[in-house]
Formats: structure tokens, sequence, C-alpha cells
């Protein structure tokens, strides 16, 4: 075997250069003064005010299927897709006469997106109808602005990625039969100041059932995110 395949072999036996598991993560949603039960009532305060006897809210839905450990919170997600990060090259113009001269290059402004998807599972009591769809009526009326003396509508999204551990990890093909596999964080996306601005409106038919059937994508506004490790 070639020496480069070995030392390319041999670098993913190290934890910090081993391919991660992307499908090993948890969501956590939580109001900026706590609970998610705070940003439901918020809800239907500005509901009863601007569109009163049009939905029914349940303040408690998210935290109902969130588990009270700290690292797992939201059990209904199934997939995130993060917002793109750019921005712009600008050119100066060369005057005529310039010859051959190509024109300077300079750093515009910043294209960052500020966009969340997440994908949830439709259950029974379904977090679409009884939380979220609200919760856009209601934060079109309030709007971006946030005002100290009215309940607050925004919370806070944590998306927790995870890999195998540190521990054991020189013994990688024997250690999961010895002592059970253990996971640590990856990494944690954390976006501030979210609120829901668009939902797949779904569909329903007699049909055969599909995973679309079942799934619907919600798009978060945020202020800003950060990216950290424990």
């Amino acid at each position: 075997m070639p020496n480069a395949i070995k030392k390319r072999l041999k670098l993913h036996q190290d934890w910090t250069n081993d391919i991660p598991l992307n499908n090993i993560w948890a969501i956590r949603f939580s109001a900026e003064s706590g609970k998610m039960a705070n940003v439901g009532n918020a809800i239907k305060h500005y509901l009863d005010i601007y569109r009163p006897h049009s939905f029914e809210v349940d303040p408690h839905l998210i935290d109902n299927v969130s588990d009270n450990a700290a690292e797992v919170g939201f059990m209904l997600a199934q997939a995130v897709a993060f917002p793109n990060e750019s921005f712009n090259i600008e050119t100066i113009g060369i005057a005529k006469g310039g010859g051959g001269i190509q024109p300077a290059q300079i750093g515009g402004s910043r294209s960052s997106e500020n966009n969340v998807s997440i994908t949830f599972l439709e259950t029974n009591r379904d977090v679409f109808s009884f939380f979220i769809q609200p919760w856009i009526v209601a934060a079109s009326y309030t709007g971006l602005i946030e005002d100290a003396t009215e309940p607050g509508i925004k919370c806070i999204i944590e998306v927790i990625q995870y890999s195998r551990s540190k521990d054991n990890y020189l013994d990688k093909p024997e250690g999961s039969s010895s002592s059970g596999v253990e996971y640590t964080v990856r990494k944690i996306h954390t976006f501030y100041d979210a609120v829901p601005t668009n939902l797949e409106g779904g569909a329903i038919s007699y049909g055969a059932l599909s995973e679309s059937d079942i799934t619907r994508a919600v798009a978060f506004n945020f202020s800003y995110y950060e990216v950290k490790t424990l």
C-alpha cells in the first residue's frame, strides 16, 4: 500500500480528523425568558388583540415534546438546512487608455442569510396548526421590533451535533463492542431572535402515504448566530 494512503487512513483514526456522523444531532427551542410556553402565551396574547377566535394555540406543545435533558430538546425535528455565508467582490473600473491593466478587486458587503429551515414531523396534535401557524400570524402583527413592555415572541434555536467521544478512540474498530459507544458534542449552532416566517402549506390525498405527507418545512428568521463547542 502506498505510504500516502497509510497516512490518510491513520489521519482518520484520530478524533479531530475523523469523518463526522451528520445524522446524529438534536435541536432545542427556548424562549429568551425561559420555556417555549412563554412564547406560546405571547402568541395567544397578540392573537387575542389582532385575530381573536381565529386559531387554537397550545402554549405547551413544544415543551411537551421536548426532553428535559439539556442536551436533547425538541424531538420532532427531522432536518435542518443551515444558512449560506458569502460576501460580494466588487471591481474598480479602469479609465480608457489603461492598456492591459486589470480592474482592482475590493471586498464588498457580506451577504449573510438570516434564515434557517427546519423540517418537522407531523403528529395528531401537530406543532404546525397549534403553534407555528398562529406564531407566524402573530409575528406578522408584532414585527421584528422588540418592546420590553410587551411579551416576547422570539426564541433561541440551538442545533447540537454529536460524534463519537474522544474517550477510547484509539481502539475505534473494537471500542464499541467492549464498552459501548459514547458520544460527545462536535459543535453547536445557536440562532438568536428567531421567529418563523414561512410554513409549507402541505397537502392531503387518498393516495399512498409518503414521507412528504407527514413532514413540512418551516423557515425561521434570526438576527445573528454563533458556532461553538463545549
